[in-house]
């Protein structure tokens, strides 16, 4: 993976007005005419996708409001591959995005976002973060060296967890551009044989 921007509920792969490509996360396997990847995906009993018309929703502080038209609540577990068996695992930088859904109240929604085994988000209450409904938010978390992206959401309210979107962007891998990051006293030393260049910050 290089680029990959899931548009979860969505009935179909879609592209912003930028040129990005958001993939549907409910997709079939093996279709022709379909773009593959193989994401594998657990809801809560009682989850589903969400969907409503981008024409009649009003959407606040996004750029692709579609996006945050369709949603999938109760997502248990998700898992994405990053890498190919016996590739080089790549850094990523990782972008959820959330957006609460109309009725929704402080304290109503709150659930833990979870990494790889990681907390990320603890006691994470969309409306209450965002400052009210339909409002695009989106948290960004650094992804180092991993096969594959592993997000666990566990709801601590009634209400189950919400996500609308993920964008996975792979970040520059210094091992694999020549490049030596030595720790100093002084910061981190750079340093690319290839270019005979040094950088100290």
């Amino acid at each position: 993976v290089r680029h990959l921007y899931l548009d979860f509920g969505a009935s179909g792969d879609r592209r912003d007005e930028s040129g990005r490509l958001w993939l549907a996360s409910n997709r079939p396997a093996n279709h022709k005419l379909l773009l593959g990847y193989d994401l594998k995906m657990i809801t809560h009993e009682g989850g589903g996708e969400v969907r409503r018309s981008v024409h009649f929703t009003a959407i606040e502080n996004a750029d692709a409001p579609f996006v945050f038209a369709t949603a999938l609540v109760g997502m248990k577990r998700c898992i994405l591959p990053l890498a190919r068996p016996g590739d080089r695992s790549p850094n990523c930088k990782v972008r959820l995005g959330f957006a609460a859904p109309p009725g929704d109240r402080p304290g109503q929604r709150v659930f833990d976002v979870v990494l790889n085994g990681a907390v990320v988000l603890e006691n994470f209450d969309i409306v209450a973060e965002a400052g009210g409904v339909d409002r695009a938010l989106w948290k960004e978390f650094p992804i180092p060296n991993v096969e594959n992206l592993v997000i666990d959401m566990r709801p601590k309210s009634a209400a189950l967890p919400t996500i609308n979107a993920l964008e996975i962007n792979r970040q520059p891998d210094p091992v694999a551009m020549g490049i030596t990051v030595t720790p100093t006293t002084e910061g981190v030393w750079l340093s690319q044989s290839a270019a005979q260049k040094s950088i100290s910050f």
